[in-house]
């Protein structure tokens, strides 16, 4: 009895030539939502820095039983200056404009509690900080009981610097409270922002 040909394993070429073209049309389609989801999660780190930073002043002030203000800065050197448009920022009792370089004290000023940069990544996100009134702004005070001091910062608006992304807004109401929310979600979502923002 003759043997028939033997069956060996494995793909052939044209086999493995479709497959490989199946997988590269679908990370074409993918690509674009991939970039959308890559840039809503640098809105999300930058809104959430944020957040976080507004939450330490507001706890720093409770704690020390003294007024503690954010401010938003344009870099971390000798150099900063006052800026509504950078997720940077610095806690302190006084302006650090032209000493943000230096360290946390209790007895240098700015008097420095803490202070934060998003880094590279600063100039890929979009922010805009806005008063009660509509204008920028640049600091925010939270007073002993963590209660908004003075006219500050009440709204900050995080969105990609360029392209389709989700925008992220931080509120922060007159009793101190603190809230994110998404400014894309429909109304009846619980994560939806107010109908009635200034930002």
């Amino acid at each position: 009895m003759l043997a028939g040909p033997r069956s060996r394993g494995g793909f052939t070429l044209i086999e493995l030539m479709v497959t490989i073209t199946v997988f590269g049309l679908l990370a074409i389609a993918v690509a674009p939502d991939l970039s959308y989801w890559i840039r809503s999660l640098k809105v999300r780190g930058a809104a959430e820095a944020m957040q976080n930073g507004l939450q330490k002043a507001r706890l720093e002030a409770v704690r020390s039983n003294r007024v503690v203000t954010l401010w938003l800065v344009s870099t971390l050197d000798a150099s900063c200056s006052l800026r509504s448009d950078v997720p940077n920022w610095v806690l302190s009792l006084v302006d650090p404009s032209g000493n943000c370089h230096v360290g946390a004290s209790t007895t240098t000023s700015p008097f420095v509690i803490e202070k934060f940069t998003f880094g590279s990544a600063a100039n890929q996100v979009s922010l805009g900080a806005v008063d009660a009134g509509g204008g920028a702004a640049t600091s925010i005070s939270f007073d002993p009981l963590g209660q908004m001091s003075g006219n500050g910062l009440q709204c900050l608006r995080v969105s990609a610097a360029s392209g389709e992304s989700r925008t992220l807004k931080i509120l922060v109401m007159p009793g101190g409270s603190i809230r994110m929310c998404d400014a894309n979600l429909p109304s009846a979502d619980a994560r939806s922002c107010p109908a009635v923002t200034i930002c």
